[in-house]
C-alpha cells in the first residue's frame, strides 16, 4: 500500500467486507447474525484510519480562510475533514459502548453504526476536496445515501420482527 495514495475507502471496504461475510456464512452454513461483532471494531477502525489519513494529508478537506482549526495542508488553508471524521467516529464508537450490553435485536449495533457512519460521512462529505457530480454531490456521498436506504430499511425490518404478533405474547409470557 503506498503511502499517500488517495482512493482507499472504508465505504467499499465495508461493503466488500459485508458482501464476503454474508457469502462465507451462506457457504459455512452459519445462520446466526454477526453485524454486531463487528460494529465497533468498525466505528474504531475509521476513529484510527482517520488520524493516519490526517497524518498522511490525504482525504483533505475544502479550502477554509479564517477558519481557527484549519491546518496548512496542499498549499493552503484547509478544513481537517479527517479529523472530523475521525472524531465522529469516535462518537459513534462512545454510542455503540454505551448501548451494546442493552437488550437490542440481533444486528442493531451494525445497523445503527451503520446509518450514523454514512450519515456523519454524508455531512462531512460538503466540507471535503473532492469532484462534485449530479447535484452538486460527490459519488462518496451518492454511496452514503446507498448505505442509508439499506441501513435504514435493514432498521425497519429488525422494528417489525420486534413489533410481530408472535414476538410481543413471547415477551408478554417472558414477563
Amino acid at each position: 500500500i503506498a503511502t499517500g495514495s488517495p482512493g482507499k475507502t472504508l465505504l467499499g471496504g465495508v461493503v466488500c467486507g459485508y458482501i464476503a461475510v454474508v457469502l462465507m456464512k451462506r457457504h459455512l452454513g452459519i445462520v446466526r447474525a454477526t453485524g454486531d461483532l463487528f460494529a465497533m471494531g468498525l466505528a474504531a477502525g475509521e476513529a484510527v484510519g482517520r488520524w493516519g489519513c490526517f497524518f498522511g494529508q490525504c482525504c483533505y478537506g475544502k479550502i477554509a480562510t479564517g477558519l481557527p482549526w484549519a491546518v496548512y495542508e496542499h498549499g493552503a488553508y484547509r478544513h481537517p475533514t479527517q479529523a472530523y471524521l475521525a472524531l465522529a467516529a469516535t462518537a459513534i464508537f462512545i454510542v455503540l459502548w454505551q448501548l451494546h450490553r442493552k437488550p437490542l435485536p440481533e444486528n442493531a449495533l451494525f445497523y445503527l453504526q451503520g446509518l450514523l457512519l454514512c450519515s456523519s460521512r454524508f455531512a462531512i462529505e460538503f466540507f471535503r476536496e473532492g469532484p462534485a457530480l449530479l447535484a452538486g454531490l460527490t459519488l462518496a456521498q451518492y454511496a452514503c445515501l446507498a448505505g442509508l436506504a439499506f441501513f435504514a430499511y435493514k432498521m425497519m425490518e429488525l422494528a417489525a420482527k420486534e413489533m410481530a404478533p408472535s414476538r410481543i405474547a413471547h415477551t408478554a409470557a417472558v414477563h
